[in-house]
């Protein structure tokens, strides 16, 4: 009872001040001063980037660890999805911190090195099926499976001259 009749207090205060809050910000605009309050809160979620997430993103993509499947072990193979989901974020959240923050895309660069590093591993001793880390190194890694080539259309004349038709 006591707690309840706590938080109700609080709620009322809290409403009290947003309550005061407005009606000074009209007050001062009313009056001409045209002044602005500034809010105790900004706008949306607060972030939930930290300093210590890039040397998070490295240890996570440094740590294998493993599941199990039919009564044998396997390596679990770490992605950016991995890290989004352990860290409750989107994945558009962390490209966004990868534009803000210069040490966080440092981290992903190097994390992106320990995961084409563990799928080449992998692959190469056998642990993983070859063509399973062939989709892997193409779609988690900059690897890619053939090298891309463009090729330009160049206008091509070719001039038949009169000896030319009788062959």
């Amino acid at each position: 009872m006591l707690i309840d009749n706590l938080n109700s207090s609080a709620m009322l205060a809290k409403l009290s001040i947003d309550c005061f809050n407005q009606s000074c910000k009209k007050l001062l605009i009313n009056e001409g001063l045209n002044m602005t309050v500034k809010k105790a809160n900004p706008v949306g979620r607060p972030t939930l980037y930290t300093d210590e997430m890039p040397s998070d993103l490295v240890e996570y993509f440094s740590l294998i660890e493993t599941f199990v499947f039919n009564d044998k072990e396997y390596p679990q193979i770490k992605t950016k999805a991995g890290f989004c989901a352990r860290n409750k974020i989107a994945s558009s959240t962390f490209d966004l911190w990868c534009e803000k923050h210069s040490e966080f895309m440092g981290a992903w660069h190097i994390a992106k090195q320990l995961q084409a590093n563990q799928i080449h591993n992998l692959t190469a001793n056998r642990i993983i099926d070859g063509n399973y880390g062939k989709l892997l190194a193409v779609n988690c890694t900059s690897l890619k499976d053939k090298v891309e080539q463009t090729i330009d259309h160049k206008n091509i004349q070719i001039n038949i001259d009169n000896s030319d038709k009788n062959m």
